[in-house]
């Protein structure tokens, strides 16, 4: 079923491009413009983007640039009051979905920047603390579904994607530092205002980059993943601002993926926001490409010969099984049950000494080249990011006489796109290994015979 028609207001200049005025200011990152007063019977459900944006928000903004729309309809944010019982916040953390309510600190501790609490303790703390969790569940129920269709998104098919409803209580003077989403965001001021600071980033980010987050173990994925994007891509948040501005009470704003953005609370206040996630092309391609290839009998039997993996791959000619398959070094990757945190992955890592004598038969003669599939971090970069930015001491070994890297090839399919294979590398400082290593980095296979054995067998190198 279509997306009902709506009412568009007449903008300030008689003509009806959405519901804003004709002469917006503009920037390439940041676009702005004013709501002019919305009917005061329009239903709460028809709060919908092409209400509140431009027609041609769709094929000039999203994905591409943010938008700022200010002065949403009093009378809306009245209702949005109503179902939020006045913004009170003790109401809200004990209606949210959230199975606890996560406090941002208001100093950076040695371990932490957030803490998650239960509902009761929220309620004290929130009137020093800023807080998040997820949306109770009338108010979600209004946006979700409805966003969606207006944008047009997913219509053909709803699992492709689907939406979350976060609130936001920011107490002054708290500041969310730079980091960027990988979800398309519509946030909706209701009390108070917020300084919002931006800076250009890559597009269509299939993983966020939170370097505001004072945890290790998020470095070395989101270099890992931010690469994909852009080869080089580091781990650490911008040194000045593009564009800012300021949302005020009953103002709206969209900010698409990788657009890095600092937020400041200007004064203590309420905001919702409707996040969207979504697949990818790259996503539903390799999903048909799944159901396809399980219409091959062979296809469908359990990974257990590499040589008929390899004939199956050669057959369909679209990537080389050679980038995906690794003999060397694979482990468990295991999910974690715990309540608190979703999709939490423990991995566990092999070490290997590229200087040793490589005892198994692996063959590397001919042309190798770098697995496209692969990337190879030192592991000082991962922890040397971490802490200048965070400012905090990692426990690290004594460095000795060898230098260590990380191999991670390919991706195990999970929400965190951790890698298949990982491994650390070790080599002697100033050694052959540690050359070759260096070179591997910046996209050249040197002679190093040992080198070369190793890293063919842990999927770092394949045949060109």
């Amino acid at each position: 079923m279509p997306p009902k028609k709506r009412k568009l207001n007449k903008t300030s200049d008689g003509s009806t491009n959405g519901s804003t005025n004709g002469t917006p200011s503009q920037s390439p990152l940041l676009k702005t413009s004013t709501l002019p007063p919305v009917d005061i019977n329009l239903p709460l459900e028809d709060l919908v983007p092409s209400l509140l944006l431009p027609s041609d928000f769709k094929s000039q903004t999203f994905n591409t640039s943010c938008h700022h729309v200010k002065g949403c309809s009093l009378h809306l944010i009245s209702s949005l009051k109503s179902i939020l019982n006045d913004y009170d916040l003790e109401s809200l953390y004990h209606e949210s979905p959230s199975p606890s309510i996560q406090i941002f600190l208001p100093t950076k501790s040695p371990t932490a920047d957030t803490i998650r609490v239960e509902p009761e303790t929220a309620s004290k703390l929130s009137s020093t603390h800023s807080t998040y969790c997820r949306g109770p569940p009338a108010l979600s129920a209004l946006f979700q579904s409805t966003f969606l269709s207006d944008l047009n998104l997913f219509n053909s098919n709803p699992n492709w994607g689907y939406s979350e409803l976060e609130a936001f209580h920011g107490h002054t003077p708290h500041v969310t530092n730079w980091h960027y989403d990988f979800q398309h965001n519509f946030t909706i001021q209701l009390s108070g205002s917020k300084k919002w600071d931006f800076k250009k980033g890559e597009r269509n980010v299939r993983l966020g980059c939170t370097p505001h987050f004072n945890d290790v173990s998020v470095v070395e994925g989101q270099i890992l993943n931010g690469k994909l994007s852009n080869p080089d891509f580091e781990f650490k948040p911008p040194q000045s601002c593009d564009v800012s501005c300021v949302l005020s009470s009953g103002d709206f704003l969209y900010f698409p993926p990788g657009v890095f953005h600092r937020v400041t609370t200007v004064s203590t206040g309420l905001s919702v926001n409707i996040s969207i996630i979504g697949k990818s092309y790259s996503d539903i391609y390799c999903d048909g490409l799944k159901g396809l290839l399980n219409k091959d009998v062979r296809w469908r039997g359990i990974v257990s010969s590499k040589s008929e993996f390899l004939k199956l791959c050669k057959e369909e000619n679209d990537i080389k099984g050679e980038w995906i398959w690794c003999e060397g070094g694979n482990e468990r990757v295991e999910e974690s049950d715990s309540e608190e945190e979703e999709d939490v992955v423990i991995r566990k890592s092999k070490t290997f000494n590229v200087d040793d004598d490589f005892e198994g038969e692996v063959e590397v003669g001919g042309n190798l080249k770098v697995n496209p599939l692969s990337d190879l971090l030192t592991e000082k970069e991962i922890t040397g990011y971490f802490r200048m930015i965070s400012g905090h001491e990692v426990e690290e070994e004594e460095e000795g006489d060898n230098v260590k890297y990380i191999l991670n090839v390919n991706y195990a399919g999970n929400d965190d796109m951790e890698a298949t294979n990982r491994n650390v590398l070790e080599c002697r400082r100033g050694g052959k290994g540690e050359e070759f290593l260096e070179g591997i980095r910046k996209g050249r296979v040197g002679e190093y015979e040992e080198g070369r054995k190793w890293l063919k067998w842990l999927g770092g190198l394949v045949d060109a």
